[in-house]
């Protein structure tokens, strides 16, 4: 996996249009939502793909410190999908 091969990286999350993950790199086994973080809204609210730097929140499986690096994922009819998430 991408994220395995950045020491600086500590997880990919891939999330659907509803916020919840759906690809995790840390092994959990409860389902997830993210729609309430600050980069899903702005993706779901912004049709641009530009990534996305959010400021520095807890991560909410280790309770860590990240910085989150996104991007908007769309439908191929261009509609939100939801977003690829890198945190670091």
């Amino acid at each position: 996996m991408e994220a395995a091969r950045l020491p600086q990286v500590q997880n990919l999350i891939i999330i659907d249009e509803n916020g919840m993950a759906l690809v995790d790199k840390l092994p959990t086994t409860d389902r997830i939502s993210f729609a309430d973080r600050e980069y899903f809204q702005h993706h779901r609210s912004h049709q641009d793909r530009v990534a996305h730097v959010g400021k520095p929140v807890r991560g909410k499986v280790t309770g860590d410190w990240v910085i989150t690096i996104t991007r908007r994922i769309d439908h191929p009819d261009g509609t939100f999908a939801g977003a690829r998430a890198h945190r670091c």
